[in-house]
């Protein structure tokens, strides 16, 4: 599937929620991928949100960012905890 095939599914799947959302979630994504810029994008459509992750590989089980956008919000996850994150100081 082409980067463009796969651009227009996730219009699709975006077009589903509401104004007040569509205005946030589409600058969301663009923030996560400009933090992470050599990490893969990965895209999951399930039972109640659309989530872009953030991995070093294709790996699902490697993510370790997501945006969670559900009918009405979007929310942030740190998926291996906020430690995960943080730099330990020397």
């Amino acid at each position: 599937m082409s980067a463009a095939d796969v651009e227009r599914r996730i219009e699709q799947f975006i077009a589903r929620y509401t104004p007040a959302l569509l205005s946030h979630l589409p600058e969301a994504r663009r923030m996560l991928c400009a933090e992470f810029p050599r990490g893969f994008e990965l895209v999951f459509d399930n039972y109640n949100a659309l989530v872009f992750g953030v991995s070093p590989t294709q790996l699902t089980s490697d993510s370790f960012l997501s945006i969670a956008a559900y009918p009405r919000w979007v929310t942030l996850f740190c998926l291996r905890g906020i430690a995960f994150l943080t730099r330990e100081q020397s």
